[in-house]
């Protein structure tokens, strides 16, 4: 007897049926939304990204077409630049280059509109192919610029945030502290007030001990660098509680002073202090008596500022008008120069 075998189902799919239907069977329509949601709120940011990027990529370079090669060409602060050389350059460097410059600007090449460029040109290098003319005018752009006071020295000033760390100091003839005088209301005010007086403390002389900022906390803060006490905000507080604030100190560094006392002390202090970079939670090894630093800052400003009109005034001797006139000359007759020109000779 003949044995019948069944036949089993065949695995693979039949031919009217899809050979990934099987496989896609978890696809279902609450997660294809799903799906749908997320790459929308996935790809979306990323275009905008994008396009921001392409944005900014194109807005660089429209920059860089308006860049001084393309003719916005900025006004020569120096003579050295008005002339396109290095201020170590010999005397025979810039008469090329003062010869060079005048082959484009000479009036009978260029005209009338840079008859005035080709007349600062001829005193530019008259100032430095002479010795002493140019070791007068070197001197001169070595003068500080806040070399004169503030000539307001009433009890309120304007305000500006100290510099960042590693930053150079700059006086600039106003206390560093802000200053809320004319804030205070007329029941908190004293002698002290009346007298249009300010606290300092000695930051060298500081120990750290927080009774000053608890007294006056409108007033004084410890700094973040150094962690020591510093007037932030004149007349924050109360005069009884400045009063408080300098009778706490354990080690006498908080005073009463002048404006003019304040706005020195304050800057020599941040000379100091920043000369010294971040000292937190160390103290000082060798103390330094700040009214003596005072003192001779004052001193070397004094003899900076006589040494810097007289520079000024030699220098401006040769250009017959003072070197302000001079840079609005030349700012002037930049402007008559047609922008290829321009371009050309000074770019």
């Amino acid at each position: 007897m003949a044995t019948v075998v069944p036949i089993s189902k065949s695995p693979l799919p039949c031919s009217t049926q899809s050979p990934w239907s099987s496989s896609l069977s978890f696809w279902t329509p609450k997660k294809a939304a799903n799906f749908v949601a997320w790459t929308t709120k996935v790809a979306l940011p990323l275009a905008l990204l994008f396009k921001g990027l392409q944005r900014r990529a194109t807005m660089r370079h429209c920059r860089s077409r308006t860049s001084p090669a393309y003719g916005s060409i900025p006004n020569p602060r120096t003579l050295y630049d008005f002339l396109g050389v290095d201020h170590r350059a010999d005397t025979s460097t810039i008469r090329k280059a003062y010869l060079a410059k005048q082959k484009m600007v000479h009036p009978d090449v260029a005209g009338d509109n840079a008859q005035e460029v080709s007349m600062l040109l001829n005193s530019a290098f008259d100032v430095l192919r002479d010795p002493e003319k140019r070791s007068a005018y070197d001197a001169s752009l070595h003068i500080d610029p806040h070399v004169e006071d503030d000539d307001d020295d009433g009890p309120t000033w304007p305000w500006t945030a100290k510099e960042r760390r590693g930053e150079k100091v700059i006086y600039k003839g106003r206390p560093r502290s802000r200053s809320l005088w004319e804030r205070v209301p007329d029941e908190d005010r004293g002698d002290r007030w009346e007298q249009q007086k300010f606290l300092f403390i000695d930051e060298l002389k500081c120990i750290s001990c927080w009774n000053c900022v608890e007294c006056a906390p409108k007033s004084i803060c410890m700094d973040a660098d150094h962690v020591r006490a510093r007037v932030y905000a004149q007349w924050g507080n109360s005069e009884d509680d400045l009063e408080w604030a300098v009778k706490s100190c354990p080690v006498e560094c908080i005073s009463w002073v002048s404006r003019q006392e304040l706005q020195v002390l304050e800057h020599v202090t941040a000379e100091h202090m920043n000369s010294m970079g971040c000292v937190r939670h160390r103290p000082f090894t060798k103390p330094t008596h700040l009214p003596h630093l005072a003192e001779k800052w004052v001193e070397r400003r004094r003899r900076d500022s006589e040494m810097a009109r007289k520079r000024m005034a030699l220098a401006s001797k040769h250009f017959n008008v003072t070197m302000e006139q001079f840079q609005q000359q030349l700012r002037s007759a930049m402007l008559k120069l047609p922008p290829d020109l321009r371009q050309a000779a000074f770019s």
